[in-house]
């Protein structure tokens, strides 16, 4: 088979430094427990963030190996998918990198609502460099918490201040970074914490509890799922 060179415009992939490493086979499905004889490999971390960095062998059935890839597909290929391709983080189809992307103005309005204020296409290497996600309260089955809906943190987000000025000159400008769904980024959490710990500590020597929420069994996310919404800002000139 001959590998089709990606379209342009080609971002350099990331370099993977941490060296692969492939744990024992599990024998079965590892969200829900089913002992088939055609079990999927797992990567702990998505291939699309660290490459194969760490591989679960014969961990996962066919149907949740769908499960959890529609999971990872809503954060890399919607939430970070700008991100992803700005960096050349690791993909399996490389010609799939759109050229351009959609880039959403927005106006703060005085009573604080946002309001479109038109889209234009810009190349992939033009468009701003940021990253979204969640900063959680701890779970609730750790503090002591009834399971809830509700989602208790904030959305934390990270731009490039020349890209932001770029696209957002004025003081009330600003522009979409990219759609956040908090169910699945807490099941996109919990499926790499779930498979880690498998690998680290063996299948035998404790009882998953995030099984249901991987599988979109449980709607009580931050029950299962959680960090601390306190993390420091970082140094204005890191070493």
């Amino acid at each position: 088979m001959t590998n089709k060179p990606p379209k342009f415009p080609f971002i350099p992939p990331i370099e993977i430094v941490m060296p692969t490493e492939r744990f024992p086979p599990v024998g079965h499905c590892i969200y829900c427990g089913t002992y088939s004889t055609k079990l999927e490999l797992e990567h702990i971390l998505p291939f699309g963030i660290a490459g194969d960095a760490l591989l679960l062998p014969k961990a996962s059935c066919r149907t949740c190996a769908h499960i959890t890839g529609t999971i990872e597909q809503a954060c890399l290929r919607h939430m970070w998918w700008p991100f992803r391709a700005k960096i050349g983080a690791p993909t399996s189809k490389p010609n799939d990198r759109p050229e351009t992307f959609t880039l959403r103005r927005v106006v703060r309005q005085p009573n604080g609502e946002f309001l479109p204020a038109g889209t234009s296409q810009v190349s992939t290497e033009e468009y701003p460099l940021s990253y979204v996600a969640l900063k959680l309260q701890p779970p609730g089955i750790l503090e002591g918490r009834p399971p809830t809906t509700n989602l208790e943190g904030e959305i934390w987000i990270r731009c490039d201040e020349q890209d932001f000025k770029k696209y957002a000159p004025n003081d009330q400008d600003g522009f979409f970074m990219g759609p956040v769904n908090p169910t699945n980024f807490c099941r996109f959490l919990a499926k790499i914490a779930l498979g880690y710990a498998t690998a680290k500590i063996g299948h035998k020597n404790f009882r998953p509890l995030v099984r249901e929420l991987i599988r979109g069994k449980s709607d009580t996310p931050n029950f299962w799922v959680g960090g601390n919404v306190d993390i420091p800002l970082p140094p204005a000139n890191p070493a």
